[in-house]
């Protein structure tokens, strides 16, 4: 078994790795059906500065694990392990964790303090054996835009960015939001070309927040907020402005995935369903 840097020529085995891993998400109809689809996975501002290793069999690749650093402002650079996938024929065999670990060796020479990374409940078992532990928990909370709250702003200027080409430096962080969750609504915005908007909000010169909220389907919009160390004050402003955009997008139904003990926040904007997120936050400390 050879662990190595991926290459995009690897993308046709990844084909047959993604149409046995990557199932959920997609609809049974669409599926993963063309070389082609696995490489845009491995572009664009949802691939760059992305680390990117794979295992080779007998000259087949049958894994791969994509990662990155992001800042944050209370424990440092963490690594965020976006996916591990391995071919089913495969997965009893110990290839997740030697693709784990050489990821986290290059993590770790990028002084990453630790990697987080989120996993389905039935991996749970899988994260743990290899010393990854559940920290927190995530909830899904959903509103009408109609019945968002207007927050004042409190001096804060609010910026919408247009024709974004990549992740804007401003939003490669994570602090109250989870980790790698803005990058992900970006990529689908800068890669994918879906509608949705991009926000900072500044407080005279210094960036306090940003925003991000894209049509996930015919009816609803997904939203991100996240605040810098000089933000908190303002939170409640940023999730207004953001989620209420929604009713811009002629969406019914605004969503957020947010840590459970951020939801102080977001209490005072709306009168939010509130019910657990399936997937489980992980971390270890290297």
């Amino acid at each position: 078994m050879t662990i190595r840097k991926g290459k995009m020529r690897d993308c046709k085995d990844l084909l047959t790795v993604y149409q046995t891993t990557r199932w959920f998400y997609r609809t049974k109809e669409e599926g993963f059906k063309t070389v082609e689809e696995i490489k845009v996975e491995h572009r664009g501002v949802g691939f760059k500065n992305w680390g990117w290793l794979v295992a080779e069999k007998d000259g087949v690749v049958v894994g791969e694990v994509v990662f990155r650093t992001e800042k944050n402002p209370i424990v440092g650079k963490i690594g965020i392990i976006r996916n591990v996938d391995i071919d089913v024929r495969h997965q009893k065999s110990n290839i997740g964790t030697m693709l784990t670990r050489a990821a986290e060796v290059v993590l770790k020479e990028k002084r990453a303090a630790r990697v987080v990374l989120m996993t389905p409940p039935e991996a749970y078992n899988f994260w743990m054996k290899i010393s990854y532990f559940a920290r927190g928990s995530l909830l899904i909370i959903k509103a009408n835009p109609e019945k968002i709250k207007a927050i004042p702003p409190k001096r804060v200027k609010t910026v919408r960015l247009k024709e974004v080409s990549g992740l804007p430096k401003s939003m490669e962080f994570s602090n109250n939001a989870a980790p790698g969750l803005l990058a992900e609504v970006v990529r689908k915005i800068v890669d994918e070309g879906v509608a949705g908007r991009l926000f900072e909000f500044y407080k005279k010169e210094k960036l306090v927040g940003i925003g991000a909220i894209i049509k996930s389907s015919s009816k609803q919009a997904d939203f991100v907020v996240d605040a810098t160390i000089f933000g908190h004050e303002h939170l409640g402003y940023m999730i207004s402005k953001t989620a209420s955009s929604a009713k811009a997008l002629k969406m019914k139904k605004v969503v957020g995935t947010i840590p459970k003990d951020q939801l102080k926040h977001y209490k005072p904007v709306a009168r939010w369903s509130v019910e657990d997120a399936r997937d489980i936050p992980v971390t270890r400390i290297l």
